[in-house]
């Protein structure tokens, strides 16, 4: 895989600034129909034991610095829901990009919901894994 530098930092820094709470908040996300497509997409390669596609849809720069090998691992022993429906959508607008924490719930369940981030740059929606034990190479210090 290759990657511009240019948008690995961009990256990083629209995580920083999400993380700080130096974003606008709450905005409408852009192309809120992509963000569900590949929200669904994400979790059901995952359900699907597809670590190629799911790594596919995190963020470039968890791409860039994640050992496959990692990836697969901890994936492979997390539970994964197989059907899930978006509950709330929280986005800000940070640098040039646009952050969304996602709640989703498995359509099957009756209360478990997962928290995560979607960072939407450079006309797409990708995952960001955090996990700062198994990924602590991936974030900024």
């Amino acid at each position: 895989m290759q990657f511009d530098l240019k948008a690995i930092i961009f990256m990083l820094a629209m995580l920083g600034l999400s993380s700080w709470g130096l974003a606008d908040s709450n905005i409408a996300p852009p192309n809120k129909d992509l963000l569900i497509k590949r929200v669904k997409t994400y979790w059901k390669a995952r359900a699907d034991h597809d670590f190629k596609k799911s790594l596919g849809l995190e963020a470039p720069y968890i791409q860039f610095l994640t050992p496959f090998k990692v990836y697969r691992i901890y994936l492979a022993k997390t539970v994964t829901p197989l059907d899930v429906q978006i509950t709330y959508t929280h986005c800000t607008q940070v640098g040039h990009g646009v952050s969304c924490i996602v709640t989703i719930k498995p359509k099957d369940a009756d209360v478990q919901y997962i928290r995560e981030e979607w960072i939407y740059f450079d006309k797409n929606w990708y995952h960001i894994i955090k996990d700062p034990i198994v990924f602590s190479n991936c974030f900024p210090p």
